[in-house]
């Protein structure tokens, strides 16, 4: 199955349930300041979600341009993407019978499972399904709703579904069908600080059944990439909202799920939302037999550019590994902790590579150290993050690179992106070359994309250059710092060692010459190998210590910490409003924004572009251009 046959056949089943389709809403949020990009399908809908009327319905569907930056350090595995597009599928209201009225908790998983198993629509193996509901806490009940309706659909072809708590005894996940998670797995959103939110319950499917039956915790089998999430369905029944208008403590809409006890309170929305979303990249490798995210043509032409710019090869995922000792099956990641060997052996630790050298029941001589790892990982976060900035940039808001907000976010994952296309030789301009290939992927779907393919191409090209003179600029006053940088002999048993460089002076580099920590780590680790190491030699420790490493980054954290709440400080009491305000003033504002934005359009012309906006209960400020 294509993607494209994938985006029609979920529409197409979602207004055969009464639903209407709405377009992809821009990336750039429009009367909200609290997020920086679209996050979910759900986002530009805040307002409905909230009770405001939509004008086409209760029942709606779409597949929307997402960018979530918030796990950007993942993106290299076969799970984590910047951008992606999102299938979903909304009710706003109150269960009801009507034809075109709302639905909830009953009728969206019964229509998840019908498009999942039916050999119509997706036609999945329901023995390789599994799936998550929320456990509880002091905000929640369990939801034993969703388990109930879950153990229904399993009935249905002679799955008996055993529920398996994450605090039961129980180790290992044979037999058990429903998994009841804590909050910060199984409770969603808000998008922002604060909003609706509430439980959700997600699907996963077994990528590998051909390496045995699951034998460990859920978390691992996840962790491992044997379980890859598909689906997840968000029961909005709550409003996160600032407690006795209590301002929240800084930082913490960048926590886990936003529950900090006593900052905020929940309650109840006067209405019942259901909120999905599938999650397209992910689904169509999954329908076509594979268990990585980019192994699917929504990704391989830009793969292919890469490989021939750079001259490297992509390898695709290798399956688990079966170790022949008990015949227990265990992913590549288990090998290399050391998991199914017994007793297990120590690890001998080489920069960021852990190596067991596998013996009792191990897999004999096999060298798991393999560059072509590291070459793939690379390839996946150029592919992942020029096309995110591919769709940054051809979005209708002109977004272009910048040093603050959405600007800065657009800014890093170019230059990250041009970062590992140098670790993989590429020594040419090539950030245009990659995101031709993914306007030509996109652009029947996307047609903004096409239209906009110059400055796309231009703002990228001009980035890359400009980046390539900070990395020259960094690199000489990088070598002012080699002075400094005087390490005592390393002692093997302390593994204590002392430097005359701080990541202070990695955060000045940075601060002062735009050079990225990671590009510091990386020439320390050059100088390091420089020094004498004879006895270090034979013991895998002839690398930068990883604690060390770990050292450099927490300093540069915390200077930027600092210099953070310094400005933060500086512009406290300039900014207030938002939709973290959701009074019925406010909602008629958001609303009077998007009037505004049409009607200027329709007078002065459709080149007519939002460039941000500030609502609050007072006032409405709208910025155009």
């Amino acid at each position: 199955m294509t993607a494209n046959e994938l985006r029609s056949k979920y529409l197409e089943f979602f207004k055969s349930k009464g639903h209407a389709i709405i377009p992809s809403a821009s990336l750039i949020p429009e009367n909200d300041p609290t997020v920086l990009f679209t996050t979910a399908g759900m986002h530009p809908l805040v307002p409905y979600l909230m009770g405001e009327k939509h004008p086409a319905g209760q029942r709606l569907a779409n597949a929307q341009k997402c960018i979530r930056t918030s796990d950007i350090d993942e993106v290299g595995d076969n799970r984590h993407l910047t951008f992606f597009e999102m299938l979903g599928n909304w009710s706003l209201g109150d269960p009801s019978t009507t034809l075109g009225a709302g639905y909830f908790k009953k009728e969206a998983i019964e229509w998840s499972w019908e498009f999942l198993i039916g050999k119509e629509w997706l036609g999945l193996d329901p023995q390789r399904l599994y799936v998550t509901v929320f456990a509880g806490d002091e905000k929640a009940e369990e939801d034993k709703e969703s388990i109930k309706f879950w153990q229904e659909q399993f009935a249905k072809v002679g799955i008996a579904a055993k529920v398996c708590k994450f605090d039961s005894p129980v180790y290992g996940i044979i037999d058990y069908r429903i998994f009841a998670l804590p909050a910060k797995d199984n409770w969603w959103g808000p998008a922002g600080a604060t909003g609706p939110c509430g439980p959700c319950t997600e699907m996963f499917y077994d990528v590998a059944p051909e390496s045995g039956p699951l034998q460990r915790t859920f978390d691992e089998e996840m962790e491992a990439g044997r379980l890859m999430e598909i689906w997840n369905d968000v029961f909005m029944e709550f409003n996160k909202k600032i407690k006795n208008g209590v301002p929240a403590l800084a930082g913490d809409a960048s926590l886990p799920k936003g529950r900090t006890p006593g900052e905020y309170e929940y309650v109840k929305l006067a209405q019942q939302n259901v909120d999905t979303g599938m999650g397209i990249e992910r689904t169509i490798s999954v329908l076509n037999g594979k268990q990585d995210a980019f192994d699917n043509e929504l990704f391989w032409p830009m793969i292919q550019k890469i490989e021939e710019l750079s001259g490297k090869k992509y390898n695709s995922p290798r399956p688990p590994l079966k170790l022949r000792g008990g015949g227990i099956t265990l992913p590549l990641p288990s090998l290399l902790k050391g998991e199914g060997v017994n007793p297990p052996t120590p690890l001998c630790v080489r920069g960021e590579e852990e190596i067991t050298p596998l013996s009792k029941g191990g897999a004999g001589g096999l060298d798991l150290r393999k560059e072509g790892e590291n070459t793939t990982r690379a390839m996946r976060i150029i592919a992942d993050h020029i096309k995110a900035a591919t769709f940054i940039l051809g979005d209708e808001k002109g977004l272009t690179p910048s040093n603050v907000g959405a600007g800065y976010v657009l800014r890093r994952l170019i230059r990250r992106a041009v970062r590992y296309g140098k670790q993989l030789g590429i020594n040419e301009i090539f950030t245009f070359k990659v995101a031709e290939e993914v306007i030509k992927i996109y652009q029947e779907t996307y047609a903004e994309l096409k239209k906009n393919k110059d400055f796309i191409i231009n703002q990228l090209v001009k980035e890359e250059e400009k980046f390539l003179e900070t990395l020259e600029k960094g690199l000489k006053e990088f070598e002012k710092t080699k002075p400094k940088f005087t390490p005592s002999p390393p002692s093997i048993k302390a593994r204590s060692i002392e430097y005359g460089l701080s990541g202070d002076d990695l955060f000045n580099l940075y601060s002062t010459y735009g050079f990225p920590i990671e590009l510091s780590l990386e020439e320390i680790k050059k100088l390091y190998k420089t020094f004498n190491t004879e006895e270090c030699k034979g013991l895998g420790i002839a690398e930068l210590p990883k604690d060390d490493e770990e050292r450099f980054l927490r300093q540069f954290h915390e200077s930027l910490r600092k210099h953070q709440e310094l400005s933060r400080t500086a512009s406290a009491g300039m900014f207030k409003g938002g939709l973290a305000d959701a009074s019925e003033q406010t909602i008629k504002y958001h609303t009077a924004a998007h009037l505004m934005l049409a009607a200027l359009r329709q007078v002065l012309g459709e080149h007519v572009v939002q460039k941000g906006s500030n609502v609050t209960p007072e006032r409405l400020r709208f910025d155009l251009a």
